[in-house]
């Protein structure tokens, strides 16, 4: 045999038996991995994170080694049977892995939900959960403290080799009301404080197909009943700030606070508005109990609030009345809507002479009448502002009203007047306010179209 062809020879016998060796050791290793088993890893932080309540589980779980975040997870087959549950507890916020061995190969649906526990007990109960079209997570009342806020998430996961595999990050089931409560005075004798509403949701399906309305179930009656306070002692004087967690959700959410005095039964309303509600948002109840108070309630999302803030230490009392001359009255309430007011008192006209008149009060001491020439149809004519308190001069209203850009012209005293006025001018030269002040302290402001003949009746002081 030539030496050429006996080594062709043996390199080819000697891949013959390599080869087979080769796909025999990668085939093992590889159906070594495949069997091995798999890991759902659950991530509690980013709920925390999304509701700013991080720092404040950290705290209670730093003080109190009791307190630890619990993950519940439940696997449903394909025809929504319960097949498993998982309980486990995370240490600190960090992440927490889950054995799914043993589960059949196939497709199931994962939920999986997350809540701060004191020991095994937690703020919410797990109800009828044999069945995934039942299964529910609910407590007698809507509210709880920021720290149990519920995080949820819902995943269809393939089994393979008797195990399922994935990362899941629950997300927030409900939203943060802050509630802000500034200068609360013992002298008031305040033992109670809460955010009343109409709906009480409390309880959510984990079904994906009860999406939206079919979520959540709410009592034919109730409330948003969120209680900053709720005993028989008075609260102590200063400012206080609690968050609290709740599943009541929608858009504009009538919310009216109230309080309880001692000595009283029931409770007495405070101030209400709007609040919008959606799983992950964070918002503010805003009020100030001093008599001084101006700009006194705000209701609204955590990130208008700051800007809300900001602008009221930067100028505290501002005229914000409408003057849009002219405008219907579904315009004017579209724009009061959009304000912090303490009561939108009644909603009907009231036949005033020539004239049709809403009312709006808004502040404890600060009302808003608008004036329309029909009860039905009516355009805007005048709008007029009274102050029937001590606390606000005539002078922060001169400061209120060149904060909106109006120009002071000078004292005038007009025909069919009584009293002498303060003529302010808009930037636009559309708008003049007339400012009275009376010897009692009150004032008051007129706002109409501007009328250039009126600058003729400045008088010298």
């Amino acid at each position: 045999m030539k030496k050429s062809n006996f080594f062709k020879w043996a390199v080819y016998a000697l891949a013959a038996v390599i080869m087979p060796l080769c796909f025999t050791a990668c085939s093992d290793d590889d159906d070594d991995e495949d069997k091995s088993p798999q890991f759902i890893t659950v991530n509690v932080a980013p709920m925390y994170e999304e509701l700013g309540i991080d720092q404040l589980v950290k705290d209670i779980m730093a003080e109190d080694d009791d307190y630890r975040v619990k993950v519940t997870m439940l696997i449903y087959d394909k025809d929504g049977d319960l097949v498993d549950q998982y309980d486990e507890y995370a240490e600190g916020l960090q992440p927490v892995t889950i054995n799914t061995s043993g589960l059949l190969d196939g497709k199931y649906s994962v939920i999986t939900y997350q809540t701060l526990a004191n020991g095994e007990n937690t703020e919410w109960t797990l109800a009828d959960v044999n069945h995934i079209s039942k299964a529910k997570v609910e407590r007698e009342f809507a509210t709880v403290p920021a720290e149990y806020a519920l995080g949820l998430y819902y995943k269809e996961i393939k089994a393979k080799n008797g195990s399922i595999g994935d990362v899941i990050t629950p997300k927030a089931a409900g939203a943060v009301i802050d509630m802000k409560m500034n200068c609360i005075d013992e002298a008031q004798k305040i033992t109670a404080l809460k955010i009343m509403g109409e709906n009480r949701v409390y309880g959510m399906y984990f079904d994906p197909e009860k999406m939206k309305d079919g979520r959540w179930y709410i009592t034919e009656a109730g409330s948003i009943d969120v209680a900053y306070v709720d005993n028989d002692e008075d609260i102590m004087a200063g400012d206080y700030d609690k968050k609290s967690f709740t599943l009541v959700y929608g858009d504009e959410v009538p919310a009216m606070l109230v309080k309880k005095v001692k000595g009283k039964a029931g409770y007495e309303y405070i101030c209400r508005s709007n609040l919008n509600l959606h799983p992950g948002e964070r918002a503010v109840v805003f009020y100030d109990f001093s008599n001084s108070a101006l700009q006194s309630q705000f209701f609204g999302t955590e990130e208008n609030f700051r800007v809300w803030e900001f602008e009221r230490d930067r100028n505290p009392f501002a005229l914000n009345t409408f003057t849009e001359w002219g405008a219907s009255q579904n315009a004017l309430n579209k724009y009061m809507a959009k304000r912090q007011l303490y009561n939108w008192g009644n909603d009907e006209l009231t036949n005033e002479g020539d004239f049709y008149r809403r009312l709006f009060w808004v502040e404890k001491n600060l009302k808003e009448a608008y004036f329309f020439d029909d009860e039905e149809y009516g355009r805007l004519a005048y709008a007029q502002v009274d102050y029937v308190g001590n606390s606000v001069t005539a002078q922060q209203a001169y400061q209120g009203l060149e904060s909106k850009g109006y120009a002071y012209e000078g004292t005038v005293f007009l025909p069919d007047d009584t009293e002498n006025a303060d003529l302010f001018v808009s930037k636009d030269k559309k708008t003049e306010a007339l400012l009275y002040e009376f010897k009692d302290g009150t004032w008051k402001v007129l706002f109409q179209p501007f009328n250039e003949d009126h600058l003729m009746y400045i008088v010298d002081l």
